[in-house]
C-alpha cells in the first residue's frame, strides 16, 4: 500500500539544498502514480479517496457521460499531479526552496489512457446567465455553439430568446439558481461546458456619474456567477462587463476565485468596431479554460474598413418622427415636442448644442456644467461607427441618437441592428405593441452578438487544439 501523500514532503540534498528540477518534477509524477493506482483499485488511505471524491466525483462521471476528453483513470492522474504540485510549492515555500517549476501537461502525462475522439468536433453547450434578450447567445450560436439554456430574471426576455434561439429560458434570479439546476440541464448534452453571462452592469456603469452604487444589489451578482463556477466546474467560463468593472475589487475576487479552481483566465477590453460592429462600445471581455492556456480575441477589421451607421441601418424605411414602419413594429420613431423638433433640425451629424440659436437651449446648457453633456441631443454621422447604444437610444436627449438625416431619433429597429442584432429579430410577438421602455432596455444592455461569436470561435478552437492533442 502507497505511503499517504499528505505526509510526503520532497527531499531536498545533504547541505539543505533544493533537488534538481528534474529529480523534483519526477518526485511529483512519482507520487502521482501512486495516488492514482491507490484511487483507482479502492487502496490508498481514506482521506486520499475522500480527497479525490472531492475533486473529481463530478467531473469525472460528467466527463464519462460527455464521451469527451481523457478518461477518468486519465483525469484521476492529472488532478493528483496538479494537487501534488501544489503540496510541493506549500512545503518548498515553507523551507525556502524555489517554487517555479514548469510542470509536465496533464495530457501528455496521460497517454496510456487517452479516450479516441468521436469522428466529429466535440460540441460546445453553453448556459447563458443574465442572458437579457440573447445577445451572446445569439454570438455564440453563430459561431456553432449550442445554446442549452438562458437565465434572466426578467419575463420580457422570455420571448426574444426563447423565439430566436429556440433554447430554454428559466425565468429566475441567478442569485436563487443552482449548480445543480444546471447540472440538469448539461446532463442530456455530451461535450464541453461553457458557462457564460454578464451580470446586470448599472452599478459599475461610468453613465452613473459618481452615484452612490455601494448598496444595489446587483453587486452580487459577479459573486453568484462564481459561486456558479464553483458548483459546476464547466471547461470554459466567459463573461462581458463594463470596461470599469476590471478596476473593481469584486471583479479581481472573481478572477482570483477561477484561477484558485485551476482555470486558465484571460481578460481585457475590446473595441466593437474591431470586430465588426457599427458601434463604438468598448467592453471588458473574459474568457476561462480548464483546458491550459486561453486569449481573449483579437478584432481583425482594421481602422479603414470599420462598418458605419450607414451601412447597417441606411436601408430601413424613411420615417418621421412618431411614425411606424407598417411592416416591422420596431421601426417607429418617438414623437418629439415642438421646440426638440426644432433643435433636431439645428443639430447637424457630429455636432453639438453650441450649433443651436440661443432660444434652443435648454437650462442645462446655459450652466458652467453643460460642457460635459455636448453629446445630448446630438445626431449621428453617417460615415462612421454609431456611439455607444444605451437603454434610451430611443431618447433624442439622452445621448447623440438623433438620425443622421431624417428629422428624428433612433427606432428601436436601427438601436438593434447597431448593436448587432440582424434586421429580422423579434423582440415581441406579432402584432403586439413594442414598449419603448421595455425593448429599449433589453437592447440597450445587451452583448453586443459580435463580441459572443468573437468569443465562441476561441473557444471552438481550443476545443479543436485539445481533440488533437488527444487524438
Amino acid at each position: 500500500m502507497p505511503v499517504s501523500a499528505l505526509q510526503w514532503q520532497p527531499s531536498l540534498g545533504p547541505g539543505g539544498e533544493p533537488p534538481a528540477e528534474g529529480q523534483v518534477l519526477w518526485a511529483i509524477w512519482e507520487r502521482a502514480s501512486l495516488i492514482s493506482h491507490a484511487y483507482l483499485v479502492g487502496r490508498g488511505t481514506r482521506t486520499e479517496r475522500g480527497l479525490h471524491r472531492e475533486m473529481n466525483g463530478r467531473r469525472l462521471s460528467a466527463l464519462a457521460r460527455r464521451g469527451v476528453g481523457p478518461s477518468p483513470e486519465a483525469w484521476c492522474r492529472s488532478w493528483a499531479l496538479s494537487w501534488l504540485a501544489r503540496q510541493l510549492r506549500c512545503a518548498a515555500r515553507d523551507k525556502g526552496v524555489p517554487t517555479r517549476l514548469r510542470l509536465p501537461s496533464t495530457t501528455s502525462g496521460c497517454s496510456r489512457y487517452r479516450d479516441p475522439m468521436p469522428a466529429s468536433e466535440p460540441k460546445v453547450s453553453a448556459i447563458d446567465l443574465f442572458c437579457g434578450a440573447g445577445g451572446l447567445s445569439l454570438g455564440l450560436q453563430q459561431a456553432g455553439v449550442r445554446v442549452a439554456a438562458g437565465v434572466d430574471l426578467d419575463p420580457a426576455c422570455a420571448y426574444p430568446f426563447e423565439r430566436n434561439l429556440r433554447a430554454k429560458f428559466i425565468h429566475e434570479n441567478v442569485a436563487n439558481v443552482t449548480g445543480r439546476q444546471l447540472e440538469a440541464i448539461w446532463r442530456s448534452r455530451k461535450g464541453y461546458r461553457l458557462l457564460a453571462g454578464c451580470a446586470p452592469c448599472q452599478p459599475f456603469s461610468s453613465h452613473r456619474r459618481g452615484a452612490d452604487t455601494s448598496s444595489e444589489q446587483n453587486w452580487d451578482l459577479l459573486t453568484h456567477f462564481s459561486r456558479l463556477v464553483d458548483e459546476t466546474l464547466p471547461d470554459f467560463v466567459t463573461m462581458e462587463n463594463v470596461t470599469r468593472l476590471g478596476k473593481m475589487t469584486v471583479f479581481r475576487s472573481f478572477v482570483d476565485h477561477l484561477r484558485e479552481l485551476d482555470y486558465a483566465v484571460d481578460y481585457g477590453n475590446l473595441y466593437g468596431p474591431d470586430f465588426g460592429l457599427p458601434q463604438e462600445r468598448r467592453r471588458l471581455v473574459l474568457v476561462a479554460s480548464k483546458h491550459g492556456v486561453i486569449r481573449i480575441p483579437v478584432g481583425d477589421t482594421s481602422k479603414n474598413n470599420y462598418k458605419t451607421v450607414q451601412q447597417e441601418i441606411g436601408k430601413l424605411p424613411v420615417l418621421g418622427h412618431g411614425e411606424v414602419d407598417p411592416n416591422d413594429s420596431l421601426h417607429a420613431a418617438r414623437r418629439l415636442t415642438p421646440i426638440n423638433l426644432d433643435r433636431m433640425r439645428a443639430s447637424r451629424p457630429g455636432g453639438t448644442w453650441r450649433d443651436w440659436p440661443e432660444e434652443l437651449l435648454a437650462p442645462c446648457h446655459r450652466k458652467s456644467s453643460g460642457a460635459s453633456f455636448q453629446a445630448f441631443y446630438g445626431r449621428m454621422v453617417w460615415d462612421s461607427p454609431s456611439p455607444t447604444i444605451t437603454t434610451q437610444s430611443y431618447n433624442f436627449g439622452t445621448g447623440r441618437f438623433g438620425h443622421p438625416q431624417q428629422d428624428r431619433s433612433l427606432t428601436l429597429r436601427e438601436a438593434a441592428m447597431l448593436q448587432g442584432f440582424p434586421r429580422e429579430y423579434e423582440f415581441v410577438p406579432a402584432g403586439e405593441r413594442p414598449s419603448m421602455q421595455s425593448v429599449g432596455r433589453l437592447i440597450g444592455n445587451a452583448v453586443p452578438p459580435a463580441f459572443g461569436r468573437a468569443v465562441g470561435n476561441v473557444i471552438r478552437e481550443k476545443v479543436r487544439v485539445i481533440s488533437k492533442e488527444l487524438a
